[in-house]
């Protein structure tokens, strides 16, 4: 035997009925869920409503968003001043600007519109114009015969050639070797017999017979129209070895020497 309860439909409805705005009553659903008149809550407490709350919340997310973008366009601004500066240019308003392109003209002449990257390229060029810069060759003999090349030579350079003996050379039909350039065999070195050239001499003129020589007794020469130095031996050379190391300053703006491969 089933037995039904009566209940006022009146009363079921009026549970699911909406709450007063901003209602703090706590006793049904309704009072939960709340009214779409609700005021935004972004403090947790114990009387705002799930839509008070949810309205909060997306309050919250608006703000932090265009805060975001906010943020986000500076950063597109700081970015954009560390971006590198256009070549040579003269605009002075970022560090950038003040810094420079690596592709700016070197500069040697102070002024205001010049970035410091074209100064430093500038002061490198004077310093390399002024200052001595060492090569270092390596001839090994076996069986030379020909004009051995030594350092190669672009435009207009001041040279000075130090050899040092470091075996001794051979030849079984004897002969000579000298140091020189396309037009005179012998302008840096004179010619010696290989039999003078021990081990740990130093060879700078036609009698090398000493470890130990006076700077000043190793000629500087000037050498133009980038003329190449070279060995060059009168007979085969069996055997030895000698460093050569080349001091050299450019006279001409092109001025260069290399080692010789």
């Amino acid at each position: 035997m089933k037995i039904y309860q009566v209940v006022d439909t009146g009363t079921v409805e009026g549970y699911h009925a909406v709450p007063t705005a901003d209602a703090t009553a706590n006793a049904r659903m309704r009072d939960v869920v709340g009214n779409k008149t609700d005021a935004a809550v972004v403090t947790v407490g114990t009387v705002a409503t799930i839509i008070a709350y949810v309205k909060g919340l997306l309050n919250s997310l608006a703000t932090h968003a265009t805060a975001l973008a906010t943020h986000n366009t500076t950063l597109g601004v700081v970015e954009g001043y560390h971006a590198i500066a256009t070549t040579d240019t003269a605009v002075n308003a970022h560090m950038r600007d003040v810094v420079g392109n690596k592709l700016d003209t070197a500069q040697t002449t102070v002024g205001g519109i010049r970035s410091t990257i074209a100064y430093v390229k500038g002061l490198l060029n004077i310093a390399l114009d002024h200052q001595y810069q060492k090569l270092t060759k390596v001839a090994t003999f076996t069986n030379l015969t020909v004009d051995d090349p030594l350092f190669t030579v672009i435009g207009e350079v001041i040279v000075r050639v130090i050899a040092v003996v470091m075996t001794d050379l051979a030849s079984v039909g004897g002969g000579t070797v000298s140091v020189g350039i396309g037009t005179d065999d012998g302008a840096l070195i004179g010619a010696v017999d290989y039999f003078a050239l021990v081990a740990r001499e130093i060879w700078y003129d036609t009698t090398p017979d000493a470890e130990v020589e006076l700077l000043s007794t190793c000629a500087e020469r000037i050498i133009t129209n980038g003329q190449d130095i070279y060995l060059h031996p009168s007979a085969q050379v069996d055997s030895g070895a000698i460093t050569f190391y080349c001091y050299w300053r450019k006279l001409s703006s092109d001025g260069s020497v290399v080692a010789a491969a």
